[in-house]
């Protein structure tokens, strides 16, 4: 009986396992120390100053898409002043060079408003931004470049479903739909497609 029981949760372990390896982020640019990767809870933790490319993967998708539930800093002590930029974006070397190929499905929580500048770069994906089920707003210092959350086609998805706080919005914003947004500086709001 022992031996059985001991198959059965060696069995459970692998099918968890299995499982969680579905979705797999990838850092495609960036220094890999500074940057974590919690596969299993889907996190990235920055702890240092940098430029962070990523894009989240998941071949039992359609898309090929993963989801990426947290992209947060968390400074090393002993890190230098610098700029933290993010990218969610497909790595342009398996997409045939292009560059503007989205990243992941979904993201539900972003955590940079609290480092001096933090900024996100380019942000890609084709579901949705935020996490209807909980009550955590999105943070980023800013929208440097361009952020696109979904595609115009598709109108069930690409919206932004928390409150969005940014520090300044310099790039653009494009999505189907959206909660609240509140900008502490200048840009260019566009929605749609």
């Amino acid at each position: 009986m022992f031996g059985r029981l001991g198959t059965v949760m060696v069995c459970a372990h692998c099918a968890a396992a299995v499982a969680s390896a579905a979705n797999n982020i990838r850092l495609w640019e960036g220094a890999s120390e500074h940057c974590a990767l919690d596969q299993v809870r889907r996190w990235v933790t920055i702890t240092w100053p940098g430029h962070y490319k990523l894009e989240a993967l998941d071949q039992a998708n359609l898309l090929g898409l993963g989801d990426i539930d947290h992209i947060t800093v968390d400074l090393d002590p002993y890190a230098p002043p610098g700029p933290i930029s993010v990218t969610v974006a497909r790595d342009p070397n398996y997409t045939g060079g292009d560059p503007f190929q989205p990243g992941a499905k979904n993201i539900k929580d972003i955590k940079l408003r609290h480092v001096p500048d933090a900024r996100i770069v380019d942000l890609r994906i084709v579901g949705n931004l935020g996490n209807p089920t909980e009550p955590i707003d999105l943070e980023a210092g800013d929208i440097a470049g361009e952020c696109v959350v979904g595609t115009p086609d598709d109108p069930n998805h690409g919206h932004i479903v928390r409150d969005l706080k940014l520090g300044c919005l310099t790039g653009t914003l494009r999505c189907n739909g959206m909660q609240n947004l509140s900008v502490a500086g200048a840009g260019i709001l566009g929605r749609g497609p």
